[in-house]
C-alpha cells in the first residue's frame, strides 16, 4: 500500500487535471512553514488558492519522494516570480504527507531538510 500512497501524493502535487481536492480527506490539516495552517477542503483550498495568486508563472517541480508506509515524504522545488515584487524564486520546501483509507489527511511542510527527516523518523 505504501508505493500506492507515494503515487497518490505524486498526483496530487502534479495535479496535472485539476482533481487535487479529490485526493484530501474531508477533515485534512495543512500546515505550512509561513502561512499558518488549514483545516478541512474548503480551508486547504482557500489556502492553496489564496498563496497560488500571489505568483506569476508558478510550479511546483517534484525532485524526491520517500516512501514511509502510511507517510511520504516530498521534497518539492517551488519556481516562479512574485506577482507584486517581480523577485524570482527557487526554493525547496520539503513536506511529510499522511494518509489513510487513500486519501491525504495530513500536510507539514518545512523549509530545512534535517527537520523534515527528523520529523519522518530519518536521518540525513
Amino acid at each position: 500500500m505504501s508505493q500506492e500512497n507515494v503515487e497518490l501524493v505524486r498526483r496530487f502535487v502534479r495535479d496535472e487535471h485539476g482533481e487535487w481536492l479529490t485526493y484530501l480527506d474531508p477533515g485534512v490539516v495543512r500546515n505550512t512553514a509561513n502561512d499558518g495552517s488549514a483545516r478541512g477542503v474548503e480551508e486547504v483550498e482557500a489556502a492553496m488558492t489564496r498563496w497560488e495568486s500571489t505568483w506569476d508563472d508558478y510550479d511546483v517541480i517534484p525532485e524526491e519522494f520517500i516512501d514511509l508506509g502510511d507517510r511520504v515524504l516530498a521534497t518539492l522545488r517551488v519556481v516562479g516570480r512574485g506577482r507584486a515584487s517581480g523577485i524570482a524564486v527557487d526554493a525547496l520546501f520539503h513536506q511529510v504527507f499522511t494518509l489513510r483509507d487513500n486519501k491525504i489527511v495530513r500536510m507539514d511542510e518545512y523549509i530545512d531538510r534535517a527537520e523534515a527527516l527528523a520529523v519522518a523518523g530519518l536521518r540525513e
